[in-house]
């Protein structure tokens, strides 16, 4: 009996000391960037000489995106790419092209039509965390004013043009 009672007191003080401290400590640190990515106009009303059929811009647009999978950049036309007169679809329409100049594959040279929406897919880039601009270009169809098919009464013509960028 006296064994187990010094047993038990030897017990008892082991587990009142206190234990050893460890010699290493782990610190885990975490963090997080909000995915953004945003194209802004610098203008958003422009207006075009409908008798030209020079290239005239329609203004400069600056893309950023954080994404660390790039973005992809849709541009479509509400009129299926062409001005239509707002006293309505008979009273005549203006085709158009566009281009899109800038740098990081922004750049779209040869003219295209917004007939359908035209779709690119850009690669992440610093440029594009940064903010990187490109300008827009109208180049309209030579004015069918002489045309039975579309004839081109006076008037306001309009169309909107809609960018925008989705992360990848």
């Amino acid at each position: 009996m006296k064994t187990l009672f010094a047993a038990a007191s030897v017990l008892a003080v082991l587990a009142s000391t206190p234990a050893m401290a460890d010699d290493k400590a782990d610190v885990s640190i975490t963090g997080n960037i909000a995915l953004a990515c945003t194209v802004s106009p610098d203008v958003r009303d422009v207006t075009v000489d409908l008798n030209s059929t020079a290239a005239q811009s329609a203004g400069s647009l600056t893309y950023r995106c954080n994404g660390a999978n790039g973005f992809t950049r849709t541009i479509a036309s509400d009129n299926a790419g062409q001005l239509n007169n707002v006293a309505g679809a008979n009273k005549g329409f203006v085709p158009y092209t566009i281009t899109h100049g800038g740098g990081s594959g922004l750049g779209i040279a040869t003219p295209v039509s917004l007939a359908t929406p035209t779709t690119t897919n850009l690669g992440s880039s610093a440029a594009f965390v940064n903010g990187q601009t490109g300008t827009l270009s109208l180049i309209l169809a030579k004015p069918a004013s002489a045309s039975a098919a579309n004839p081109l009464f006076a008037g306001d013509y309009t169309d909107v043009i809609r960018v925008s960028i989705t992360a990848n």
